[in-house]
């Protein structure tokens, strides 16, 4: 059987479909291949004779030594003859970059099933068709056709959409966030979100993932993988069609039924999952996500200067499941010291309009030193004129 982990830190890559044309994707994932140390990369191409420095191969079969991880950029035609050359060779797993056929839905599930049977029969693991690539930036593999330097990070992103993907690694880049491991799976003939949270359960540098999801293949074996993952370590995710209208949309842009998202919904709260409504909500997660004080449990003290701000956060954290936080006796006699006299004693924290830098930072930090508080949100009113 193909090894998931072998395939991600291969020793030997074959590009199936290298080319050097400058401008052309093909010439950007050769790049970014070479661009790795410690790797043989073999370039494979029928109508080549060299690119770039490398010698190039009619095919895969002409390799003499053991592939780890084949990428596979061809045409639609073939694609499923490069795919099974690899089974046969015995590669560990293969990347196909090429979308496969644009007909009806019947011909595009018709070409996915083929490459099932081929991984089926050669035990080869497949990541795609139409993937935009992974990158693992701790061991220096990029297998995509995207021009990034992304940095090493705790944080792991895998999308099913290529241009999400996209979205959130030139995202990082701009913001300088790292990531564990950038990947875009496409298609999902074989490996999917389950797979690959099964892998980065085990390793030590995923510290948390965050997962873009158009529709979940095995909902069973999702919810398991999750659950194990979110035991520890949270889990994010971005799913759109919450609404009939919107599901349809996504049902012809996918071509797969998509079910009732009031069942992923119970789905996801129930294996621990965190859900996000918006990309923006997306990109401040990670954020969070990658922070060095992520708190310690659900209990938050809310620190503002306008009662209808902490309500509002109040609203907000019970929606997610956390709660508010209760202050130790030792904690409110500190607090008493420091807020108004006619202040209500209870969480949420009203400092009061006239609160100032030093109030907030006097009430955050005995917040953060209370054994009954998880983590403080600091909310603010600005007015014009104000002390902050």
């Amino acid at each position: 059987m193909g090894d998931l982990g072998k395939m991600l830190n291969p020793k030997t890559v074959a590009f199936i479909g290298a080319d050097d044309r400058a401008g052309s994707r093909e010439r950007s994932i050769l790049d970014n291949l070479l661009s790795s140390e410690g790797r043989r990369i073999w370039a494979v191409n029928p109508d080549k004779r060299k690119v770039l420095d490398l010698d190039c191969l009619s095919s895969v079969s002409d390799i003499d030594e053991h592939i780890d991880l084949a990428v596979i950029v061809a045409p639609d035609d073939l694609v499923l003859s490069a795919t099974e050359e690899c089974g046969n060779k015995g590669v560990e797993g293969a990347i196909i970059i090429s979308p496969g056929p644009e007909g009806s839905i019947e011909e595009r599930k018709g070409f996915e099933e083929r490459i099932w049977e081929i991984r089926k029969r050669c035990g080869m693991r497949v990541i795609g068709p139409n993937s935009g690539g992974v990158i693992l930036p701790r061991i220096g593999l990029n297998a995509t056709f995207l021009e990034a330097d992304l940095l090493p990070g705790s944080t792991a992103f895998v999308s099913q959409s290529g241009t999400i993907a996209a979205a959130m690694l030139y995202w990082g880049i701009y913001n300088r966030i790292g990531f564990s491991m950038f990947a875009s799976l496409g298609s999902m003939a074989d490996v999917d979100l389950s797979d690959l949270i099964d892998l980065l359960q085990e390793d030590y540098f995923t510290k948390s993932i965050m997962l873009y999801v158009e529709r979940i293949k095995d909902a069973k074996k999702f919810i398991s993988a999750s659950r194990c993952f979110a035991r520890d370590k949270p889990i994010v995710i971005l799913k759109p069609g919450r609404y009939p209208e919107s599901t349809e949309a996504l049902i012809a842009h996918t071509g797969i039924k998509v079910g009732n998202d009031a069942v992923y919904d119970a789905a996801f709260k129930r294996a621990g999952i965190v859900r996000v409504k918006e990309t923006d909500d997306f990109f401040d997660t990670a954020k969070v996500l990658i922070s060095r004080s992520l708190p310690r449990g659900p209990r938050l003290a809310v620190i503002t200067n306008s009662g209808g701000i902490g309500i509002i956060a109040f609203d907000a954290l019970v929606e997610q499941k956390g709660r508010l936080a209760v202050l130790s006796k030792a904690g409110m006699e500190k607090l008493d010291r420091i807020m108004p006299c006619s202040w209500s004693r209870s969480n949420p924290l009203d400092l009061s309009r006239d609160a100032d830098v030093e109030r907030y930072a006097q009430v955050t930090d005995v917040c953060l030193k209370d054994d009954g508080v998880d983590g403080a949100l600091a909310a603010l009113e600005a007015r014009a004129g104000g002390h902050l």
